[in-house]
């Protein structure tokens, strides 16, 4: 009953230290207290059998076993349920081990772009754990952006503003800003976009490559929306030069630049230019099957 409504026969054995336990699960299912469902999984035939079950032990022997279970899942050679460890961990009144689950549950979550949950597992490790400065802004750093992109702008804004405040780590500084920028530009306040991205390019110096092409990618797309497309194309050519993978969100906008500045240069009477600008472009395009692009892009090149 503590593993939960669905289980199988090794979490059985995990909370009860037993081996063997398969035909005693098979006579449950005989009697019909138990079902199996595909894949090999058991469940209880009505959620209220297994709470009668689960409120007939004592308190002590709940913990017991919650503990037992999110230890085997834990170690378990398949990848965990971090949220079930979690929630086993926190029944077992163990809040920073749960802590520490529900960080990586909200680490898996973010992985598969599973917004919502991440959010959840994200507020639960804050709240539960004991985390140092580091970790706890870091966390927060996740929150807010994960809230960004779940349209919370107002508490987006509010963690990523506290991150600035109080990290002292200038990758997680300069992470916040760039959402603080997007979300400054999604709500039309340009000066505060500027401000934001001016503020993390002071940390420039001191950023992983991976952060820093993060950092060139928002200032280019900033410069773009601006019109500027010299300053936009110029970033956008340091992520390639200094060997950055350019982020595939950033592609498009990189074929859109170059496009743009190939119309541009041949106005002025740059043909090579133009030429390079439109062989970018079509490049940029190919690699997002863009067929339009592609024409659009040939189309230039065979005016220049």
């Amino acid at each position: 009953s503590v593993v939960g409504v669905d289980f199988d026969a090794a979490a059985v054995e995990a909370q009860h230290g037993l081996a063997g336990v398969n035909g005693a699960l098979d006579a449950l299912v005989e009697r019909g207290t138990l079902t199996r469902e595909p894949g090999g999984t058991l469940a209880f035939v009505s959620p209220l059998l297994r709470e009668v079950a689960y409120e007939t032990l004592l308190f002590s022997d709940r913990r017991k076993r919650h503990l037992a279970v999110a230890d085997a899942l834990e170690l378990s050679e398949r990848t965990p349920n971090w949220e079930h460890v979690a929630a086993h961990f926190e029944l077992a009144e163990l809040p920073l081990r749960a802590a520490d689950a529900w960080r990586r549950a909200a680490r898996h979550a973010l992985d598969r772009f599973a917004k919502p949950e991440a959010a959840r597992a994200l507020e639960k490790a804050l709240v539960l754990g004991n985390w140092d400065v580091a970790v706890s802004t870091d966390l927060s750093a996740d929150l807010g952006i994960t809230r960004y992109y779940l349209g919370n702008m107002d508490e987006a804004r509010s963690l990523l503003r506290e991150v600035t405040e109080l990290s002292d780590s200038p990758e997680v500084q300069a992470r916040a800003l760039r959402y603080l920028a997007r979300i400054a530009d999604r709500t039309g306040n340009a000066i505060e976009q500027r401000d934001c991205l001016e503020r993390a390019q002071l940390l420039s110096g001191s950023l992983s490559s991976a952060e820093a092409v993060h950092l060139a990618a928002e200032r280019a797309l900033a410069a773009l929306r601006r019109g500027e497309n010299d300053v936009a194309r110029e970033l956008l050519e340091s992520i390639v030069v200094t060997g950055g993978a350019l982020p595939s969100a950033l592609t498009k906008a990189w074929a859109s630049v170059s496009l743009a500045l190939s119309i541009h240069k041949r106005k002025v009477g740059d043909l090579e230019g133009a030429r390079d600008a439109a062989y970018s472009a079509v490049s940029a395009f190919e690699s997002l099957n863009y067929a339009g692009g592609v024409a659009t892009s040939l189309l230039t090149l065979s005016i220049v």
